[in-house]
């Protein structure tokens, strides 16, 4: 027979384990928050008309939705083209609030904001695009050929992303400005210039919408790069590829040349770099003022003979020509006669057979016109 203290002490241990059990069973039996499902979509059809009530044809439809940012790359954006009816079909939309946006074939896009759009709606979108007039303001002796398309690279600051269009300059240097609901930010211009130049040159423009004609100048100033080595003129014609380039604008050459090079550059420090299959040099820095000369000397001609492991010339051998200091490196592929000329400032090189299981590295060093042999295993 059990004695009263052991009865107490049943009747505590019972206590606790009630105690302990009852909130685990309030749990068990409260009731489940079920997660909200996820919202309905559907596919909203509609039709693209240009202002005459005309179909589109292959017309691009966007959608946006920056209600569902998560990130400022990531949002709610639908698209599909257009056929030859102007019709077109968006999946897998939400219902809610969206920028539409219609980029036709050919020609300015247009932009319509917050267009409500429920599922089963089928929409009617009508491409009525705005511009203003815009020009290109160029210095005197700037002269442009249009034998190749040049145009204007606009960019608008759109919902926290940037957005890119670009319309064509006409022969007159006039063009279409797109009107959106965002800032202008910048544009950019490439034009095709005589003789075989190009340019590209960036423009930073003021903050706001575009509101009357717009003019774009050209910074440019007249810049002449004669090319030398060893303090002599050159007398053979060669393939290169000149660039100035600074925080305001940027200026491309590419051409056949000897010895001069007649380009256009930005006012102020720029970084002038010329390539060519056949030379190795540094960027220099410049500061650029109108009718600037700069001398550039290609430093001294470099003769790298390839031959095997019997001392025989090898034809169309590859090598790949670096500086021991690092920087730019040049591939150059021997002739009939086993034979590859180049040109490089005075320094240490290496010459290193393509590929490198062909043989050793060849280290020397340039400090006049200088022969190197490149033995193959």
């Amino acid at each position: 027979m059990r004695s009263e203290g052991s009865r107490v002490d049943a009747f505590i241990w019972t206590g606790l384990t009630l105690v302990l059990l009852l909130p685990g069973c309030r749990a068990l039996n409260a009731p489940l928050v079920p997660e909200p499902p996820p919202p309905a979509v559907g596919s909203i059809p509609g039709i693209a008309l240009d202002a005459q009530g005309n179909a589109l044809n292959r017309a691009r439809v966007e959608i946006f939705n920056y209600a569902y940012v998560s990130s400022s790359e990531e949002h709610v954006r639908e698209s599909d083209s257009t056929n030859s009816r102007g019709e077109f079909e968006l999946e897998d939309v939400v219902a809610g609030r969206y920028d539409v946006e219609i980029i036709p074939d050919e020609g300015i896009w247009s932009y319509q904001t917050s267009i409500d759009i429920g599922l089963g709606d089928r929409l009617t979108l009508v491409h009525l695009p705005q511009a203003e007039p815009g020009r290109l303001v160029v210095p005197d002796g700037f002269r442009t050929s249009f034998a190749d398309q040049s145009d204007v690279l606009f960019e608008y600051a759109a919902g926290g992303r940037g957005r890119l269009t670009s319309v064509p300059v006409d022969a007159d240097l006039t063009f279409e400005v797109p009107v959106f609901p965002w800032p202008l930010t910048r544009a950019t211009t490439r034009l095709d210039l005589l003789a075989g130049r190009a340019s590209v040159t960036f423009f930073e423009v003021p903050e706001g919408s575009v509101g009357g004609e717009v003019e774009l100048e050209i910074p440019f100033v007249p810049v002449q790069i004669e090319l030398q080595r060893q303090d002599v003129s050159l007398d053979f014609a060669w393939e290169v590829s000149a660039e100035f380039s600074s925080e305001a604008a940027f200026s491309l050459f590419e051409g056949v040349v000897s010895d001069r090079i007649d380009m256009w550059a930005a006012p102020g420090l720029s970084t002038f770099r010329l390539e060519s299959e056949l030379v190795l040099l540094s960027d220099y820095n410049v500061i650029v003022e109108s009718g600037t000369t700069l001398v550039v000397d290609i430093g001294h001609r470099l003769t790298i003979s390839v031959v095997d492991s019997e001392s025989r010339p090898v034809a169309g051998a590859e090598i790949q020509l670096f500086s021991e200091t690092g920087g730019g490196s040049l591939f150059l592929t021997t002739d009939l006669s086993g034979v590859v000329q180049a040109y490089a400032p005075s320094g240490g090189y290496v010459a290193r057979p393509l590929p490198s299981r062909l043989g050793a590295d060849v280290l020397f060093r340039v400090s006049g016109d200088t022969t190197v042999t490149v033995s193959l295993d």
